[in-house]
């Protein structure tokens, strides 16, 4: 996969997000077990600084092959409602399995090692 460009972008009326899902907002799956990348930054990064989403990679390249889900996104409840200058979310890719749950009006993030 090459990627230029944020690979998604959401844009929002207003500076804040409320929503209230039961499923994951974002799921990816791959199918083989393998890990391959090479990124120094963060691959995700979360922007609210303006009505503005943005998901983006910090490089151009991305290669991975994972046999669990990349990254899951679940919420539960109303999770989020805030309004923020800064960006809420950066993490670097450095575990095979990325797991992001929000339950409740916490955030909780957890790191598997690879099975």
């Amino acid at each position: 996969i090459r990627l230029s460009r944020p690979v998604l972008e959401i844009r929002l009326s207003r500076p804040v997000l409320e929503t209230r899902l039961s499923h994951p907002v974002l799921e990816i799956r791959l199918s083989r077990p393998v890990l391959e990348t090479r990124l120094s930054r963060p691959v995700l990064e979360i922007g609210l600084s303006r009505p503005v989403l943005k998901i983006r990679l910090s490089r151009p390249v991305l290669k991975t092959h994972l046999s669990r889900p990349v990254l899951k996104i679940r919420l539960s409840r109303l999770v989020l409602e805030t309004r923020l200058s800064r960006p809420v979310l950066k993490i670097p890719l450095s575990r095979r399995v990325l797991e992001i749950r929000l339950s409740r009006p916490v955030l909780e993030t957890r790191l598997f090692r690879p099975v």
